[in-house]
Formats: structure tokens, C-alpha cells, sequence
């Protein structure tokens, strides 16, 4: 199989393709076919985390201008996610040090448990004089010490 007609085009384009550390083996292999035969005319926009045991994908594609590599969130990255996910301005640290442990600093994994622990009550935003905060709930804090 070769890349499809559309992308051996004499034309210039941009493909853009996330999430690559979902694809399995045969994508990935398909993948690095199409970027072969088509890197003087596209410019290919891959975005993956590192996953293990496919450390080498980054080695395996035709040499590229920039690498740009995603690591996971730190404490004030996931304050931050919070603060715009629970449209708050203070978040409580114990509420953060429990969401990055859990997480790990995994951004999507960090965005569903902060949904997860809102919707499940574990995470309580509160509104005192016009400014929104969050915390763990008084069971959630127990649970945690």
C-alpha cells in the first residue's frame, strides 16, 4: 500500500495526525511509508507521548526540521487545568497533589479524573464574596490522610 493520490500531489500541504501513540503496528508502518513518499511536498504534523517499547518511532521516520517533545504536566500546569476546567480561581493544593499523583501528569487522564472527582462530589467549588474555589470534599480529604 502507498500513500493515497491526494498526497502525491505535486501540491503543497499540511497533514496533521494526533494521538499517534494510539496507532498500532500496521498504521505506524503505513505512516512511515506515506511520510516517505511524500516529505518534499508535505509538511507532516505528528503529535505522540513516549510509550514503551516504541522508543524508536521517532528514529524510524525520514529526518524532519523539529521535534518537539510533550512531557506530562507539571503541579502548576495541572493548578491551571483546574482553575479553567472548574472555572475557578483558587484551587486548593491538597485538591492538586491528589489529581497529579493520581495522574501523573497525563493531560487527558488529568482532565477526565478532575471531571470524574467533580461529578462524583470528591472535588467542591465553592462562591464567597464573588471569587470561585475549589477543594476536596470533606470525605474525599479524610479518605486521602
Amino acid at each position: 500500500m502507498s500513500a493515497p493520490p491526494e498526497l502525491r500531489t505535486n501540491k503543497r500541504l499540511v497533514v496533521c495526525m494526533e494521538d499517534l501513540h494510539w496507532f498500532d503496528d500496521s498504521s505506524l508502518n503505513l505512516l512511515r511509508k506515506m511520510v516517505g513518499e511524500t516529505q518534499r511536498h508535505v509538511m507532516w504534523i505528528l503529535t505522540y507521548r513516549p510509550w514503551p517499547g516504541r522508543d524508536a518511532f521517532q528514529e524510524s521516520v525520514p529526518p524532519a526540521e523539529h521535534f518537539f517533545t510533550l512531557g506530562p504536566l507539571s503541579k502548576p500546569e495541572t493548578r491551571v487545568l483546574m482553575r479553567g476546567m472548574l472555572n475557578v480561581k483558587y484551587v486548593d493544593d491538597n485538591a492538586i497533589a491528589l489529581v497529579y499523583s493520581k495522574s501523573a501528569g497525563h493531560p487527558l487522564f488529568s482532565e477526565e479524573l478532575v471531571q470524574l472527582m467533580h461529578d462524583g462530589g470528591a472535588l467542591v467549588t465553592k462562591e464567597a464574596d464573588g471569587v470561585r474555589t475549589c477543594a476536596l470534599s470533606p470525605g474525599a480529604a479524610r479518605r486521602r490522610a
